[in-house]
């Protein structure tokens, strides 16, 4: 993500994706120095996947590598980079120019809550948890529970009566080396070459999961393995069977699913998606959020990769 460090000292200010930087309270960065405006300038993370800065018509000017920017004319920043924020301020040096991740900023108290790349995870106590997740670059979706609907960067959002400010970052462009969503070599296979098994214990009782991407392995056995084995099962009945194309295979309604995994309905079979999705993402594995997929108006769900392998016990 975008950091900028300030003079000499340990201080450092995480980037939003639109960063406005002044005196005034409503900024993200408050600089609390005479030489600078209310509303000095904005950083930003534009659609060409580069950190930006602009002068909003300052008194006093803002510098980049000691040159005065021009009010209104966007310049491209990379690591290493000094800015001052009028004439004779103290320097903040670009640290890191990397895309920033999903944020939730408190209206109220400021606080802010970061997310995974793909991945920002809300939630609040006797409340479905809400996920925005990146479907495709650049294209992100709300979840709570079954509703899934479009969100876009400035929304807001109330989760356990507070309201936060969601901030996104646009597209980056398709040369950017970033960790961006894997391409899916399979129809429908969103989480790209991440592979999933599962190990059913003989007596039942337990399901051990182990992923696989790129050259790390996690396993884990969590209580969301019992309706994410459901799951793969389902798909990989679907795949034997050859009759239906894939972006078909492995569809199950929610409620269908609560039984086969002995949930006790849809709020707690949404709570487990939310922590596989957040583990997954604590992980590092690409694009954790497809771990499940949801079909829009439907209530179906599907785990989201055909690269799955379910080893149960032998029958007798």
């Amino acid at each position: 993500m975008g950091v900028l460090g300030r003079g000499d000292s340990q201080h450092s200010f995480e980037l939003s994706t639109v960063t406005r930087v002044g005196r005034d309270p409503e900024n993200e960065l408050v600089v609390l120095s005479p030489g600078v405006s209310q509303f000095h300038a904005v950083v930003r993370w534009a659609a060409t996947g580069r950190w930006e800065v602009r002068d909003l018509g300052s008194t006093n000017g803002t510098f980049v590598d000691g040159e005065l920017l021009k009010p209104g004319t966007d310049v491209a920043l990379r690591a290493g980079v000094r800015l001052v924020f009028g004439r004779g301020g103290e320097p903040w040096t670009v640290v890191s120019a990397t895309r920033p991740l999903p944020e939730a900023r408190d209206v109220v108290s400021g606080e802010r809550i970061f997310g995974t790349p793909h991945l920002l995870s809300l939630a609040a106590p006797h409340e479905d948890p809400l996920d925005i997740l990146e479907e495709r670059v650049g294209s992100w979706v709300l979840e709570r529970g079954s509703d899934v609907a479009p969100v876009r960067s400035g929304q807001l959002v109330v989760v356990g009566g507070r309201t936060l400010r969601v901030s996104l970052p646009l597209p980056a462009p398709e040369t950017e080396e970033t960790s961006a969503l894997p391409a899916a070599s399979v129809p429908g296979d969103a989480l790209g070459h991440t592979s999933l098994s599962f190990f059913v214990s003989a007596d039942l009782e337990s399901v051990t999961m182990s992923v696989r991407w790129n050259d790390e392995e996690w396993e884990c056995q969590r209580a969301y393995n019992r309706a994410l084995v459901e799951l793969a099962k389902a798909r990989l009945r679907d795949q034997s069977d050859g009759r239906l194309p894939p972006l078909e295979h492995g569809w199950v309604y929610g409620d269908e699913l609560c039984s086969l995994a002995d949930f006790d309905g849809l709020a707690r079979l949404n709570v487990e998606i939310h922590r596989a999705r957040s583990d997954l993402a604590r992980r590092g594995v690409p694009n954790a959020p497809a771990i499940v997929q949801r079909r829009k108006g439907t209530g179906q769900l599907r785990i989201g990769t055909a690269r799955v392998q379910v080893v149960e016990p032998s029958q007798p």
